[in-house]
């Protein structure tokens, strides 16, 4: 079955922003927000809040949350280790080399 148009448009896309250095540099910058992000959402959706009692649980502002989660925010480490506390976990951090991301 062929894809619709507007799909192999983007695959087109995709592989010219992947033969591109600079789109390569700025996304892998882009990177470490996303998957901090991503770890928020987790935390979040794995103890059933929505944003609003996630942000009154760990006392924050709720649109300071929604940036966090969108990945257009920086977070301080203490930040997120009381996020942590506040929901009863602990805060794992690690560094990898790019293959096993990736894989």
């Amino acid at each position: 079955m062929d894809r619709p148009d507007s799909l192999r448009r983007l695959e087109e896309v995709e592989k010219e922003w992947d033969a591109d250095p600079a789109v390569r540099a700025a996304y892998a910058l882009e990177v470490p927000y996303a998957e901090v992000a991503q770890a928020i959402i987790a935390l979040r959706v794995r103890h059933g809040l929505s944003q609003s009692e996630f942000a009154r649980r760990v006392g924050k502002p709720q649109p300071y949350i929604a940036r966090l989660e969108s990945g257009r925010a920086n977070v301080q480490v203490g930040t997120l280790q009381a996020f942590a506390e506040a929901l009863g976990e602990h805060l794992h951090l690690h560094y990898g080399d790019e293959a096993a991301a990736a894989g």
